[in-house]
């Protein structure tokens, strides 16, 4: 029994060296395609497949691998995916980080990388750590989200292995049958014929049942001490015994998840505390910030959409009394309010004959009603917030998919030419205007909203998809190498939400179009090229007819990529006017690398031609070189 299991042992060790070598050597063919198969595993490592993938879940199950499901599954060694993490930084879009949403459900909590992001560090180093995980308990309020917080360490550990593919979540809540101990240990723990009155039958309870896999207890401070002690027993030694069982002991392999409201210290045996090594504080809603709050409403308001199977509309008098309300109940009440306020819109626009279902401050709850005390509080974190003025939520919309808050370009465009009745002849005026608006669309929207959501790109092919997101690195990257200068970090996000935003518009029907493209086409030559690149790659990828207008508001959005700075920071920008075939050129040219800018644009004027034609050549280079502070021209 020795040796086999020794050569076992070693060939685990061939197996997790030959992943790591194929990590290193292999050229993906896509940028979806990360890490390896086990077929590919076993050819390196000259085993069959079958041995190759039970070693890969085995080294995933131990924390030595990081497996990617999908078809096929793929692996991947957790030192070079930590290593790689490292190396792309947290600004950059790696295909690891995109993949590392499919292997990583907390990321479809709200607030799981700020107000939750501690917990969720410490869920997953409870849920990796050899060999079944550590028992881990919840603490927080009532309707805090404890157990969606349960079924989503589920659903990591799922895709770490912890559990089998056919295990499911076993939930009870320990407050059901508090009035009658005897019961609840039975429920638990199962029982054999005549343990009781009433016990005809021999019956097995919720631990076998979650044998291999997870056992989440709600309101686990209502066992009473006798229930601790059986089941801190089975947490130390993976034993335990029937109810009215004196024979031999049972065994059982789970990891305990417990939840309370309570203080551990007063409800808890302290024999039974010290088995949890792990104790997660979930925040009440109050303790969050609003930027969250404002997600969950339009996660739980887009729930309710689907429910009725129509359309809301939330004024924005509605949502700012939603979003600072005193709301003790945390998250469950705030559903129930939501739920209760849809039911008074929803009579409304019955009555009335609509389908579209209004919010408005009349379909509020009297405590949901707005309090000057209370949004006095909220001042400062009003402020930071971009608040649209309605929401309209559609009965298809996902919950997370329309968490953003980020205006896209048409919208603001169309709302800009509605405004100032924008709508036949253009003036000079009026194209500046179109101008400012994609800087505030760009710097304010994209830069000062999802700064309260770091690490945006691991949340965002939740957002768009995948194949958005894929599409949009591919872009970029084409970006970064025909412009010179600068593309920022943002632009990756900006155009993802920008391509998604498309799609959609396409799709429903609406035209795009963009009546600055003549403006746009002379200022920005340069950007309308690679947007034209773009465009037939989006075309591709996405199987759409994109109309001529749209290589307008890419170049728009790649020129406020190339800025990367607030445009109060910009430098002044420089002309350089000679005669002769690269004089200007020249010049410019030394200037930029002597000072490490982009600054400097040139205009090389020949001897012959009319001078008309270069006064407006001339003043299309000062305009496109005007980055907001002006521009010197010099004349040689």
């Amino acid at each position: 029994m020795f040796y086999p299991k020794v050569r076992i042992m070693e060939r685990r060790k061939k197996v997790l060296l030959a992943l790591d070598r194929l990590c290193r050597s292999k050229v993906p063919k896509d940028q979806m395609e990360v890490g390896c198969t086990a077929e590919e595993v076993a050819r390196a490592v000259g085993i069959a497949r079958s041995n190759a993938s039970g070693d890969l879940n085995y080294l995933v199950r131990e924390g030595l691998a990081v497996k990617f499901p999908g078809r096929p599954v793929r692996f991947v060694t957790r030192k070079y995916w930590e290593e790689s993490k490292a190396r792309n930084g947290r600004e950059e879009t790696g295909n690891l980080a995109i993949q590392e949403i499919e292997m990583n459900p907390f990321t479809s909590l709200v607030g799981w990388n700020l107000s939750l992001k501690v917990a969720v560090e410490q869920a997953r180093a409870a849920l990796l750590y050899p060999p079944h995980g550590l028992h881990t308990l919840l603490i927080g309020p009532t309707g805090s989200g404890k157990t969606l917080f349960a079924r989503t360490m589920f659903r990591y550990a799922q895709t770490l292995g912890r559990v089998t593919g056919q295990a499911q979540l076993v939930s009870f809540n320990c407050a059901d049958y508090a009035h009658n101990p005897q019961l609840l240990m039975s429920q638990l723990f199962g029982h054999v014929k005549g343990a009781f009155t009433g016990a005809n039958q021999e019956k097995p309870g919720l631990v076998d049942a979650a044998h291999r896999s997870i056992l989440f207890l709600d309101e686990i401070h209502r066992l009473p001490p006798e229930g601790q002690e059986m089941l801190f027993y089975l947490m130390d030694s993976g034993q335990y015994r029937r109810l009215g069982e004196t024979g031999s002991y049972r065994s059982c392999t789970t990891l305990v998840i417990g939840a309370t409201t309570a203080d551990p210290h007063s409800s808890l045996l302290a024999t039974f505390y010290r088995r949890f090594p792990v104790v997660i504080n979930i925040p009440a809603l109050a303790e969050r910030p609003l930027a969250e709050r404002l997600l969950l409403l339009k996660q739980l308001l887009a729930g309710e959409s689907r429910q009725i199977g129509r359309p809301l509309k939330v004024t924005a008098e509605a949502l700012r009394a939603l979003l600072i309300y005193n709301c003790p109940g945390n998250i469950g009440q705030l559903l129930n309010d939501i739920r209760l306020t849809c039911a008074r819109a929803l009579l409304d626009a019955t009555s009335k004959g609509n389908r579209e279902v209004v919010i408005t401050l009349a379909s509020l709850p009297p405590h949901v009603q707005p309090r000057f005390a209370a949004e006095e509080n909220y001042l400062h974190e009003l402020a930071g917030l971009v608040l649209e003025e309605e929401w309209y939520i559609e009965p298809g919309e996902g919950g997370v998919a329309g968490t953003c808050q980020v205006p896209n370009i048409y919208t603001l465009l169309d709302k800009d030419r509605g405004d100032n009745g924008v709508d036949g002849i253009k003036s000079e005026a009026q194209w500046k205007r179109a101008r400012q608006v994609l800087e505030e669309y760009y710097h304010r929207y994209l830069k000062e909203t999802v700064q309260d959501w770091k690490n945006a790109r691991l949340r965002l092919a939740r957002l768009v998809g995948q194949d958005v997101v894929a599409l949009a690195q591919e872009a970029v990257k084409i970006a970064r190498e025909d412009l010179p200068g600068h593309v920022d970090t943002n632009t990756f996000l900006a155009l993802a939400l920008h391509l998604n935003a498309c799609r959609q518009r396409l799709k429903t029907g609406q035209k795009i179009v963009n009546p600055y493209l003549e403006e746009i086409a002379k200022e920005y030559p340069r950007e309308m090229e690679v947007a034209r690149k773009v465009m037939a790659l989006i075309e591709k990828r996405l199987n759409l007819a994109l109309p001529t207008d749209e290589a307008g508001f890419l170049a728009m959005l790649f020129r406020a990529g190339r800025q990367g700075k607030e445009p109060v920071g910009e430098p002044v920008g420089v002309v350089v006017m000679a005669h002769g075939s690269r004089t200007a050129t020249s010049m410019a040219e030394v200037a930029n690398k002597l000072v490490g800018t982009n600054a400097a644009l040139a205009l090389d004027v020949p001897l012959e031609g009319e001078p008309q034609q270069w006064l407006i050549e001339a003043t299309r280079v000062v305009r496109q070189a005007d980055r907001g502070r002006g521009a010197f021209n010099f004349l040689g």
